[in-house]
């Protein structure tokens, strides 16, 4: 493979200031969309890793007597495991 000298570059073409503008709607937007799937997938991330940590506890009562409250997740520990959530 040969260098390259500057003439053989192809240089992009100047956007007009129309396109200019459309161009920079769309790069505010992707910045913007990446920055919520990038939250998002944090927010999974964490999810994904509180399940591993989850209490054990035989039942509803037993999870609630031992502290979680309503909405909280715990596993039963059996086999299969099972995740459950107080109510």
């Amino acid at each position: 493979m040969s260098l390259k000298t500057v003439r053989d570059l192809t240089l992009p073409r100047v956007p007009t200031e129309d396109e200019h503008d459309d161009i920079e709607r769309v790069f505010k937007w992707r910045k913007a969309h990446l920055s919520i799937l990038r939250d998002q997938h944090e927010d999974i991330y964490n999810d994904l890793n509180s399940f591993r940590n989850l209490s054990v506890y035989a039942n509803n009562a037993a999870a609630i007597a031992g502290g979680l409250g309503v909405g909280d997740y715990y596993r039963t520990g059996g086999d299969p495991d099972t995740v459950c959530i107080v109510h």
